[in-house]
């Protein structure tokens, strides 16, 4: 008789060498899956670097990434927000419009959106958009003081002098030692005629602004104007 020996141990490497073979086609397999993975950077990973590069000043880098990341996830508002902002640092005010106009319309309470879209249109000497879109600012945020300065702005830019007077009001309420707001609201009564009023506001300005500042010494130049 033969010993079946041979044939247990022969059955065995088989046995042994099938389950190796599987073994290494789960390890490529997986593998493969992670080199897919790796390969393939998510939005936020796109987002983050443009988040890097336009901290660095580098706002071209960073629009590159911000629609890397808007083509993987074309509902991020953010992302369409802060491109746009990287557009208005390089003076593309029309693409940030744009821009901007997404965000609202992926997310509609967006006060912040509406605010630097409003920012933009002044820039393009639409100073009509720009109080629409600082009047929705204030809806949503009834505390935006910017706003309410940039309203009073467009206002002035209109020829419209009562209602910048009244914006430049509302900021001074909300942030006391705004001194922009005091000149400019002095600007304003200085040319309604209310003299007492403007010399008042300059006069504030002048105490709030810091030596450096050259609209110090213009706000007191103008003071010597009026009186």
């Amino acid at each position: 008789m033969f010993s079946k020996r041979p044939i247990q141990l022969a059955c065995a490497i088989t046995l042994f060498g099938l389950l190796g073979m599987l073994a290494v086609r789960i390890a490529i397999q997986s593998n493969s899956n992670l080199t897919i993975a790796q390969v393939q950077p998510s939005a936020q990973k796109y987002s983050n670097r443009a988040s890097a590069k336009k901290a660095s000043g580098d706002n071209r880098g960073a629009i590159e990434d911000y629609t890397k990341a808007i083509e993987l996830k074309p509902d991020d508002a953010d992302a369409y927000y802060i491109r746009g902002n990287s557009h208005s640092k390089l003076g593309d005010y029309k693409g940030a419009v744009e821009d901007y106009t997404k965000a609202i319309a992926l997310k509609p309470y967006y006060a912040d959106a509406y605010y630097n879209r409003g920012n933009s249109h002044s820039k393009l000497g639409d100073y009509k958009g720009a109080i629409k879109d600082y009047t929705k600012a204030i809806a949503l945020k009834p505390d935006y003081v910017d706003a309410y300065y940039n309203r009073g702005n467009s206002h002035s830019k209109l020829g419209d002098c009562k209602g910048a007077i009244e914006d430049y009001t509302f900021a001074i309420a909300l942030k006391p030692d705004y001194a922009d707001a005091y000149f400019n609201r002095g600007a304003a009564r200085k040319k309604l005629g209310e003299n007492n009023k403007a010399i008042a506001d300059y006069r504030k300005a002048a105490d709030l602004y810091p030596a450096d500042n050259p609209l110090k010494q213009k706000a007191l130049d103008r003071i010597k104007e009026l009186q």
